[in-house]
């Protein structure tokens, strides 16, 4: 186990690496059972920048999302307050090397100012969470029985808990479904059902989490 673990850390830490050499390229993570690792991964992963990675802006901002989200709200907010930490780690520094270009100095080892930080978003997909969070009967339409309901609603308990936690502008809708058809619009359809009926402050319509999350994965994949 450990090292099956060792060796997904290595490819991971390659595909963070490549998403940063192209720009900050969208990437989708499915953490299982391991989130204190992947939390040690993102927490000790680079500030700067490095050669090949091109971008035009002050950071470079590399979006991840947690495909098929099961952790627990506290996991939420470490992402986020790491998030946070970099967020305003890249700032100060920008902002001490524009005091540094205004008195003309330097120092050997200064930046431009330029360095990575995350955006963290959370999928929720039909063929996990909705499994795991759907009515009394499954999706065939079987009742469940009792020691699954039972299970079933400390998963609602937990998605509640997790939606709290997350800004409505970071949640996105997934199929898990590895091709287009009537299957994937039913899917998505249904997880906006499930969200829609657990969402913050109260149920809204399917159509709000609908619009909700199109415009969050328009901002994810960098289209708009």
């Amino acid at each position: 186990k450990a090292q099956r673990l060792c060796l997904q850390s290595t490819v991971l830490k390659q595909h963070l690496d490549m998403a940063v050499r192209l720009g900050g390229r969208a990437m989708s993570v499915h953490c299982v059972q391991a989130t204190g690792h992947l939390f040690e991964l993102l927490r000790k992963y680079p500030m700067d920048t490095f050669s090949g990675a091109k971008f035009d802006d002050d950071a470079l901002v590399l979006r991840i999302a947690l495909h098929s989200f099961t952790g627990t709200a506290d996991f939420v907010k470490s992402l986020l307050a790491l998030e946070a930490r970099r967020n305003r780690f890249v700032a100060k520094r920008k902002k001490n090397n524009q005091r540094r270009t205004r008195t003309q100095t330097t120092t050997k080892n200064a930046t431009d100012g330029r360095g990575i930080v995350f955006e963290f978003y959370f999928g929720f997909s039909a063929t996990v969470n909705l499994s795991c969070c759907g009515s009394s009967r499954d999706r065939s339409g079987v009742r469940q029985q009792p020691k699954a309901m039972a299970r079933g609603k400390k998963q609602v308990q937990r998605l509640q808990s997790v939606l709290q936690a997350i800004p409505t502008n970071r949640v996105l809708v997934e199929t898990d479904r590895g091709a287009l058809g009537s299957d994937v619009s039913n899917d998505l359809c249904a997880v906006c059902g499930m969200l829609a009926q657990h969402w913050p402050n109260g149920p809204v319509l399917p159509a709000v989490i609908a619009n909700i999350t199109t415009t969050n994965a328009l901002r994810f994949l960098r289209l708009q």
